[in-house]
């Protein structure tokens, strides 16, 4: 979707679901404690799904497009580690296994 043409219902979805993203790492990042939200958002899964999409168009035109979104998954990995999360966890969480629970 991101190689399709520019301007096309195709790259505008896929630039408005990578932007939505990146609005949310914006959002979070003057929140002190996320573990609630880092327990119930699929943020890795989310990155692994749309980071070809982020590198091809990072390489197209904007080197730092969704540069926020990608500190908000390296956060989200140290806070995997940090919480000492299992393999089975980080598994589902990455693999898109666990449920989202938005609103």
């Amino acid at each position: 979707m991101a190689a399709a043409a520019p301007g096309s219902d195709e790259n505008a979805a896929v630039h408005v679901l990578i932007e939505t993203w990146n609005v949310i790492a914006i959002l979070l990042r003057g929140v002190k404690t996320k573990d609630k939200i880092y327990e119930h958002n699929p943020i890795c899964h989310m990155y692994t799904v749309l980071e070809p999409g982020i590198t091809y168009l990072r390489n197209k035109s904007t080197p730092e497009f969704a540069s926020e979104f990608e500190k908000l998954n390296e956060d989200y990995h140290a806070w995997l580690k940090k919480k000492k999360k299992s393999a089975s966890y980080v598994s589902a969480a990455c693999g898109g296994l666990m449920n989202a629970r938005f609103g």
